[in-house]
């Protein structure tokens, strides 16, 4: 996350007009792995890539698949 002093700083930079450094800091900020909001997107991606990879794996989902293609259709 952002600290007050980051944040402090980049506003300051603004103010100033220094757009090359408020961008620097910026991406230094988000580019901080320690920073806990992209660790939890990083595994909340990677938890539901496994579950989609599960489903498609999950052999009750090809025979749900083959039991709707035989049902009569409705209108």
């Amino acid at each position: 996350m952002i600290t007050l002093d980051q944040a402090k700083e980049l506003v300051s930079l603004l103010e100033e007009g220094n757009q090359e450094g408020a961008n620097e800091l910026l991406v230094k900020i988000a580019g901080d792995s320690r920073n806990p909001l992209f660790n939890e997107v990083g595994k909340l991606t990677r938890q539901l890539h496994d579950s989609l990879v599960n489903f498609r794996l999950d052999p009750r989902v090809s025979i749900l698949r083959t039991a709707r293609s035989r049902m009569p259709a409705t209108a």
